[in-house]
């Protein structure tokens, strides 16, 4: 179990840091090609985790491949990109967008179930692979092939395109070209990075640990792995209430910690 744990440790830690160049990037290419990268690196690491056989083989494939392609699909450039569609309803574009990851973990933690009970898990890896990659290519080349509003003429939210200024296109490169260094020195980046960190560690322990912590009080394996399937229900709702009253508050902190709070409670539980 400690293989599984380090493995799960090793991807999170490759996500966050490839997060950090993948959302760079998505200012100045459009998020198709993240994605689509991102699908085949997922596919390709777990082909290659069918077929590991030692720790280090476990590693590499689960912990950076897969990592390094979740990054491309996850939120960082997701939320890169919707943002610069929205303004007067970020929160909510954010929330809708955001509950793909309670849906896929209500849908595929049951299936993973079946799947392993029925064929084993190297079938189950494959399949996985199978729609990440299908999926991936499809969503990113069809609903993100866009920079930004302003290279396409258009505005956020829908508003009518302005003709005086700048062309489109020098917009997203004054973006592409802006200095990190004002969000470096603010103190409240690096406190909500914390949080955010914490948080994401806690969530993942969950998900590494309760199948097996499940069984080890004699519930089946089945009914454990289905128990996902409530936790990403739960989230795919919370996410849209949380990006909802990010929109209708004055400071969208007062959201965070309350979704802080929230989760101390269970854990606590």
């Amino acid at each position: 179990m400690s293989v599984i744990s380090i493995s799960a440790s090793v991807n999170i830690l490759t996500y966050s840091i490839a997060g950090i160049f993948f959302g760079r990037l998505a200012d100045r290419i459009a998020p198709k090609w993240i994605m689509t990268t991102g699908s085949m690196l997922t596919a390709t690491g777990f082909y290659f985790l069918i077929h590991a056989e030692t720790p280090a083989g476990l590693y590499l494939s689960y912990g950076i491949l897969c990592g390094v392609g979740h990054a491309c699909l996850g939120m960082v450039v997701c939320a890169a990109a919707i943002g610069k569609w929205f303004t007067r309803k970020r929160g909510v574009a954010l929330g809708l967008s955001s509950m793909g990851i309670g849906v896929g973990t209500m849908i595929m933690g049951p299936a993973a179930a079946y799947i392993v009970n029925a064929y084993g898990w190297r079938a189950g890896f494959v399949v996985f692979g199978a729609v990440i990659l299908a999926l991936g290519i499809l969503i990113g080349q069809v609903l993100m092939g866009k920079t930004t509003p302003e290279a396409n003429g258009l505005r956020p939210d829908g508003d009518p395109a302005v003709r005086e200024g700048p062309g489109p296109a020098a917009v997203p490169e004054q973006r592409a070209g802006a200095s990190l260094r004002p969000v470096l020195t603010d103190r409240r980046f690096w406190v909500l990075a914390g949080c955010n960190s914490l948080a994401t560690a806690t969530l993942m322990m969950v998900f590494v640990h309760q199948v097996a912590y499940a069984v080890g009080n004699h519930i089946g394996k089945f009914e454990a792995a289905a128990a996902l399937g409530i936790v990403g229900l739960t989230s795919s709702a919370s996410k849209f209430f949380f990006g909802w009253l990010c929109d209708r508050l004055a400071d969208a902190k007062y959201a965070a910690a309350l979704g802080f709070f929230l989760m101390a409670i269970g854990m606590g539980c």
